[in-house]
């Protein structure tokens, strides 16, 4: 590691972050500057282009550079904001470290994560809910890995039910070869059993969970042994809130990635953090707080993205006219600069008259933190705030004075609660009687009367939370959604026959992990179920679904569409899970189904006592200290100057405004955009490094993504022209020039980018060209390289020498290498064909040679690759024809002398990729034809027929033959390399899909050496060897069947 360390700065380095974002290779991943939205219509326009259509963010990519192969980096923090892709870029890592991936040695990512959200992150893996149809192989790409576990498998096809079920099961099975799932408890007994592991990928999701329960500390102690005597290694912790309770707990994270590093001595005690505030009052502490800033600069990644495209607008109640506690209420003196948390969404409720709680009234005003922090208050009181049982009980034995219980009272029973009131306690939660006994209630309920949209009320109670609301909703006249009300009707049930906000007969549903309460089966089936009814097309407004009713186990692991209001029934003792519950309705992209003027979520944060009250203010508190410590890591992180640009939107950039349609019918005037008090402050860079990226490895992580941004550009400026401006392009893809002008050359013919289109050069620029099977669809004369390179000079000459003489990109610059290796890859562009040739291996083994030309074309590409060796007269092109020739691909002139005057050598070739026909295309008076059949007939009487039966003789033979790995219709076809083995019939396998121990295997029975057993080898490479061998032993079989 001596020439990295040269390279990228080393752990210490107090300069670390701003060395890092120096470097060409971090700066491609520096993401842009939106450009300015001067109209609704621009704004609608970006909103498009980042929510429809999967594209990785270039953070996400860069997540998987940090810790890639090539980087001497091997642990980080993602502090990502809930809905900005953190289980994304945890795959994206662990994907771009499996690629030489061996089933035979286990699993590879070792994914810590409860079982809830196990699932989640599995469908971030691969989406199996995509996998319907043939039809819907184009939306598998929109997902985070994109297609690649159907092409993991290997020949699929998706044409019948059983299909996609046997698809299922083979990706299902392949991921649980490279990914192993540990819950928080699997962790403990995984330790015992490997205390020592090497070489793996550790992901801890959701890792502030950790330091909670009992149960989760010994996990955390196992996690600990396991990262501390494990090697080479690399760890990476997910959390959108590193410091749930209190700012110190940030340092026990850290403490696990310098274990990973072996950073010795660790410099804290781990044991006992140290204290960032001594009191509620006292500035941060010195020491301390500059440890942490240097840390972060070498361990977190920060993003707190409020991305006005793909975020609905959080909205306080009070913009409703709403009256809410204000700020001051929750004031601490202390050096808390640009703090601003926004704690003006408690709406405070008088308790019921029948409501009363000792000690639990809520005062005019609490205005010194010693009252907040005086006691803290029982769960109990904080359920009698919510409502007031008979007995002064909470939970169950409370909710049992009023109820009596008609199912089975069996802890997790299958049927569903079903209650009946007590004679003397009817209507005891109807409307005339709710703001006597559950005043947050009642207010909560007449909300939602008169609310547009769905809408989510969340209780960590089910007894005194959202059992009883449901009661109520019921009385309100709203139905359970798929399944029996839980209140049975007596003769005197008041029940109100009410529309609301258009939608008669209103549902709501519980999730929760309670399965009696959820009303159906198994919880976690139950709550996938009702969130995909909640999401789809046909409830945007709460037609089937209006009200949500969770708990606090069901707020984990989900995301909701179209939410307009959340009510936070009780408060707790730190905001985290508070926004924890917010978050699951303000994701990403999670309202675009929505006009514009609607994309806005209300929170309501409801008070009613002394208890309330003290639980605000002490998460006041900590939440005030937290956002200060929160700024300090955004302005140090090792990201920082990288992502600026997703961190703040500056309100500059927003030249319009618009009017927002509040969920309670409110029109409020809104400018998009962050205040300055959010613009990160990060490190200056001192200077950017100029030396062009020459490795393709580099940016090899980054392509794809950049590809998709290139792709949705023409896919606008097709509709208008079929011309493209290659500066243009290179603007739009908008990252270092080597590397958009690689994208740009990865985009064109003969890749295909487009369905149906193919990109071509032209002139130094580029014309997108529509697919035709009828003619050539190559019918531009494309210019030679070395002209286009002279014009692209010239004009970048005469622009050059506007400048000043002493400019950058001066001879002898480093700048002018950039610009010279830029051009370089400019004329490049010219003739992509070109590049195909030149990837084929040209040796003095004829066998590497032909294995080279036949793996190095597809059917896209293979006939102007014919016409072009067979015209060219360069010496390597001839020597690729006679590679080509000598197994019967190219028509020799003698085999039809009438032509023989036409060309030098080769008159005309054969489609290789036709297995069905011989079919061949001749050139005759300037043009290609198809062969007629007497000179077909003619070819063939100077030729041999080999066919493949032909090779039934051998236990073990092989097949070059084209395959297409994507079963869509504009899939190119390759050839690829099957096996034929007596157990498995004459199609073959394809060899890359068989296991290690079956190559080897093969490779035995062939006589074949297999090398040292140090040497590890990957499939492709057991494959070759296999191929190689078995085409040098007379026993592969390649078209033509006709031979020379």
């Amino acid at each position: 590691m001596g020439d990295v360390k040269l390279i990228y700065p080393e752990h210490g380095d107090t300069d670390f972050a701003s060395k890092l974002a120096s470097l060409r290779e971090y700066q491609m991943y520096k993401t842009p500057q939106i450009p300015k939205i001067k109209s609704k219509d621009e704004f609608e326009s970006q909103v498009i282009s980042s929510c429809f259509g999967f594209e990785k963010t270039l953070y996400q990519n860069l997540m998987a550079h940090y810790l890639s192969r090539r980087s001497p980096y091997r642990s980080l923090m993602l502090f990502h904001s809930l809905g900005t892709g953190k289980s994304c870029s945890a795959i994206t890592i662990a994907e771009s470290l499996l690629y030489d991936h061996k089933q035979a040695n286990g699993p590879k990512i070792l994914v810590v994560a409860s079982s809830v959200l196990q699932k989640s992150f599995e469908d971030q893996i691969f989406s199996y809910t995509q996998l319907i149809s043939m039809e819907s192989m184009k939306d598998i790409e929109k997902q985070c890995n994109g297609d690649l576990y159907m092409r993991l498998i290997h020949g699929v096809n998706v044409n019948t039910a059983d299909d996609i079920e046997k698809i299922r099961k083979r990706i299902y099975s392949l991921i649980r070869t490279r990914y192993k799932f540990l819950t928080y408890g699997e962790v403990v007994s995984y330790n015992k059993k490997n205390p020592s592991v090497t070489d793996k990928v550790i992901i801890v999701d959701e890792a502030h969970n950790l330091r909670v329960s009992e149960t989760e500390k010994k996990a955390a102690d196992a996690l600990e042994k396991l990262i501390e005597n494990g090697a080479r290694n690399r760890v990476v912790l997910l959390t959108a809130t590193p410091m749930y309770n209190e700012p110190e707990e940030i340092f026990w994270l850290l403490s696990l990635l310098l274990k990973n590093d072996k950073i010795t001595p660790i410099p804290f005690n781990v044991k006992n953090p140290p204290i960032l505030f001594k009191s509620d009052e006292s500035a941060v502490e010195k020491e301390p707080f500059i440890l942490l800033k240097q840390l972060a600069s070498e361990y977190i990644s920060y993003i707190k993205s409020s991305n006005p495209f793909t975020f609905g607008v959080k909205l306080s109640p009070s913009v409703n006219g709403i009256e809410c506690i204000k700020d001051s209420w929750t004031r601490i003196d202390g050096n808390y600069e640009n703090t601003n948390v926004d704690l003006n969404s408690i709406v405070k409720t008088p308790l019921g008259k029948d409501q009363k709680i000792p000690g639990a009234a809520a005062p005019a005003a609490l205005t010194t933190p010693d009252a907040a922090t005086a006691a803290t208050a029982s769960l109990l009181q904080l359920e009698l705030s919510n409502v007031k049982y008979a007995n002064d009980k909470g939970g169950a034995k409370g909710f049992r004075t009023i109820f009596n219980i008609e199912s089975k009272e069996e802890q997790n029973s299958a049927e569903p609660l079903k209650v009946m009131y007590k004679k003397e306690y009817d209507n005891y939660l109807a409307q005339e009687n709710l703001g006597n006994i559950a005043a947050k209630m009642k207010k909560i309920s007449q909300f939602v009367a008169t609310s547009e949209g769905i809408v989510i009320v969340y209780s960590q109670f089910a007894w005194s939370g959202v059992v009883p609301f449901a009661i109520a909703l019921e009385h309100m006249g709203f139905q359970r959604y798929g399944g029996n009300n839980i209140l049975l009707k007596n003769s005197n049930t008041k029940i109100q026959a009410t529309t609301y906000d258009d939608i008669p007969f209103p549902n709501y549903c519980i999730m929760s992990t309670d399965h009696q309460i959820m009303g159906t089966g198994s919880s976690s089936s139950a709550i996938d179920k009702l969130v995909k009814v909640v999401n789809a097309k046909n409830n945007i407004h709460g037609q089937k679904i209006k009200v949500i009713l969770m708990t606090k186990v069901a707020s984990e692991g989900i995301s909701f569409r179209n939410v307009r209001e959340v009510h936070i029934m009780d408060p707790w003792y730190h905001m985290n899970r508070l926004e924890q519950v917010a978050g699951r309705a303000i994701r990403t992209c999670s309202h675009t189904d929505l006009p514009l003027e609607e994309r806005n979520i209300t929170i309501f944060m409801h008070a009613s006592s002394t208890a309330d009250i003290r639980a605000y203010q002490i998460s006041a508190r900590k939440l005030k200290q937290t956002q200060f410590i929160e700024n300090a890591i955004r302005d140090s992180a090792v990201d920082c100057n990288l992502l600026e640009n997703v961190n703040y939107y500056p309100k500059s950039i927003f030249d319009f405004s618009i009017v927002l349609r509040t969920s309670q019918k409110k029109l409020v005037p809104y400018n998009f955009g962050d205040n300055t008090h959010k613009k990160p402050n990060c490190a200056k860079i001192a200077e950017i490094e100029k030396k062009p990226i020459t490795r393709s490895e580099v940016s090899e992580l980054i392509i794809p993504t950049l590809l998709k941004r290139m792709k949705k550009y023409v896919e606008k400026k097709k509709e208008k022209s079929i011309y493209i401006d290659v500066d243009d392009l290179i603007k739009h893809i908008d990252t270092i020039e080597e590397v958009a002008l690689e994208t740009i050359y990865r985009g064109m013919y003969p890749n295909r980018l487009i369905e149906n289109y193919m990109i071509y050069p032209h002139l130094g620029n580029l014309v997108i060209v529509p697919d035709s099977k009828k003619e050539d669809p190559v019918f531009i004369h494309l210019p030679r390289a070395k002209k286009y390179r002279e014009d692209k000079e010239a004009h970048r000459d005469n622009k050059g020498s506007e400048g000043s003489e002493g400019s950058e990109g001066s001879e002898g610059s480093e700048g002018s290498t950039s610009k010279n290796s830029s051009s370089a890859k400019r004329a490049a562009l010219v003739d992509p064909l070109d590049n195909i040739l030149n990837n084929i291996e040209i040796t003095k083994d004829k066998y590497v040679s032909l294995l080279s030309a036949y793996l190095s074309v597809d059917s896209d590409s293979w006939f102007n690759i014919a016409k072009k060796l067979i015209e060219s007269s360069e010496d390597r092109y001839m020597t690729i024809a006679d590679i080509f020739g000598e197994n019967g691909v190219f028509i020799n002139k003698k085999e039809i002398p009438r032509l023989k005057k036409e060309m030098t050598k080769y008159i005309g070739f054969v489609n290789i990729f036709n297995k069905d026909d011989f079919e061949v295309i001749l050139y005759d008076t300037g043009r290609y034809i198809k062969a007629t059949e007497s000179e077909i007939d003619q070819i063939k009487s100077k030729r041999t027929q080999i066919k493949r039966e032909s090779f039934d003789k051998y236990k073990i033979y092989g097949i070059l033959e084209p395959h297409r790995f994507r079963k869509d219709n504009t899939a190119p076809y390759r050839f690829t390399f099957k096996i034929i083995l007596p157990d498995v019939g004459k199609k073959g396998e394809i060899c890359e899909s068989k296991r290690y121990n079956q190559l080897s295997d093969i490779m035995g029975k062939l006589s074949i050496a297999s090398g040292s057993k140090e040497e590890k080898k990957t499939k492709e490479q057991y494959c070759y060897t296999i191929m190689y061998n078995i085409l040098k032993q007379g026993k592969l079989y390649t078209y033509p069947e006709w031979k020379p």
